[in-house]
């Protein structure tokens, strides 16, 4: 008993001594540089909206905070290097749509996106569009959905990767358009972008801001957007689901930690961010890009990181698709 006793005074000592330890550390902080882990290429939307973000951090914590490029795996590598930190909120990172889809596809996925990290802010969230090319004759979403049903094997869509968010993407809306295309796979979004140019797919989702330049060209055509709701910018380009109530694809990315941050770090920076977001200039660069920019936190973040997992593994039931 003795034992055991002392064994049970030993634990709550450390307890009370680590929790000491991280009010002092959280009453400091930041007090030096935060490394933002970006796990996918530099030079993309998202590596362009979270240096918008981290900057107008840096700004407001007035510390520096530098932005890190760790791409592979869909994203995985990056955010696993985060997830498995030290979670002293000196590194930071994100998760994206596409991890909530990785799981359903993946065994062997790192991690989950609902219980493996401190989830901060949305940094963004943003509809796709569904693109063709000008050599397409449909001008159109009832154009499109009658060219794909008369050309079910000449109908290629391309994806970023198969099990991204472009991937299911296309399935959701074979699933509820009710017509069928051949996916084709490519490794990123500069592969897809150059397959539709050359004619070797029909269709693809993509964001505005990657593909604005060729919609001006008139190389590329916009079908539909995938959001609730039409953009204030595309306002003469319906929403699919206008004609298909619940099809909406959206990329977002969420800001995250380690798991393990403490409260008072966790809020310092929710609530921090929540400045960031709320700044008229940030707000505008992002809507420029063809996204809004996010802001939410707490539990209704977790519970959109929990909704959407459930929504795509849902889609991939639907679609046949199995694990590997």
């Amino acid at each position: 008993m003795p034992g055991a006793l002392s064994r049970r005074l030993s634990a709550l000592l450390s307890g009370f001594l680590l929790s000491l330890c991280t009010g002092a550390l959280a009453q400091g902080y930041p007090n030096g540089t935060i490394t933002m882990v970006v796990p996918y290429p530099p030079g993309n939307s998202t590596d362009l909206l979270c240096r918008i973000v981290m900057k107008g951090l840096s700004d407001r914590i007035n510390q520096p905070v530098i932005v890190v490029n760790r791409p592979g795996a869909g994203g995985t590598i990056g955010s696993k290097f985060v997830q498995t930190s030290a979670p002293n909120g000196y590194t930071i990172g994100l998760i994206a749509s596409g991890h909530a889809i990785q799981p359903w596809l993946d065994k062997a996925m790192p991690f989950d996106v609902r219980k493996d990290f401190t989830l901060l802010n949305l940094i963004y969230i943003g509809e796709y569009l569904l693109l063709v090319p000008s050599a397409v004759p449909a001008r159109n979403l009832q154009e499109f959905v009658s060219f794909a049903r008369a050309n079910p094997t000449k109908m290629f869509f391309g994806s970023s990767g198969q099990g991204t968010t472009t991937h299911l993407g296309g399935e959701l809306i074979k699933q509820v358009a009710r017509f069928e295309m051949m996916h084709i796979p490519y490794k990123g979004s500069t592969e897809v972008l150059q397959a539709a140019m050359s004619g070797d797919i029909q269709a693809y989702l993509d964001l505005l801001g990657t593909a604005e330049p060729h919609l001006k060209s008139g190389k590329l055509r916009v079908i539909a957007t995938l959001g609730p709701k039409r953009r204030p910018n595309l306002p003469d380009i319906p929403a699919l689901a206008e004609t298909y109530p619940g099809l909406e694809v959206q990329a977002w990315t969420v800001l995250v930690a380690p798991p393990g941050l403490a409260r008072d770090i966790t809020d310092k920076l929710v609530g921090e961010l929540s400045q960031v977001f709320a700044r008229a200039d940030v707000r505008q660069k992002f809507l420029e890009l063809g996204v809004d920019p996010g802001g939410l936190a707490g539990p209704d973040l977790a519970k959109f990181v929990s909704s959407e997992y459930e929504r795509w593994g849902k889609v991939v039931a639907t679609a046949g698709l199995k694990p590997q």
